[in-house]
């Protein structure tokens, strides 16, 4: 069997019908023509996963819990990840503020989901080790 049927009939398969089920799906939701470029943008990201594979982090991010390096990478990058946004919260926060818009900010509803979800990443966490 040649290297294309092999893809076809493995992930490359399953990922171009995953891309056309996903047009489909927003076909009837929003207009073709953002239907078919956020399905690109699945399909690049798929043949990025598939063909990258020997960047180190894109091996990382196509096998996550491939070994405790893997995973201690996602840690990282899930800290550094929250440690951002939680200053965009709290910025966003602030700036509302200042220009008087505080009634109807989403900063402090974000601020309080984004507190939660540490807390029980904390407790979890701490549960297992």
């Amino acid at each position: 069997m040649s290297k294309f049927w092999s893809f076809v009939n493995g992930a490359g398969g399953a990922f171009v019908l995953a891309a056309v089920i996903f047009t489909l799906a927003l076909v009837g939701h929003v207009a073709l023509g953002l239907a078919l470029a956020m399905a690109g943008v699945m399909a690049f990201y798929g043949v990025i996963l598939l063909t990258g594979r020997r960047w180190d982090p894109v091996a990382v991010l196509a096998a996550p819990a491939q070994d405790e390096r893997a995973m201690q990478i996602h840690t990282r990058a899930a800290a550094a990840a929250g440690q951002v946004m939680a200053l965009v919260i709290v910025g966003g926060f602030f700036y509302d503020l200042a220009r008087g818009a505080a009634d109807r900010s989403i900063w402090p509803p974000l601020g309080g989901v984004f507190g939660l979800a540490y807390l029980v990443a904390l407790f979890i966490a701490s549960r297992r080790s």
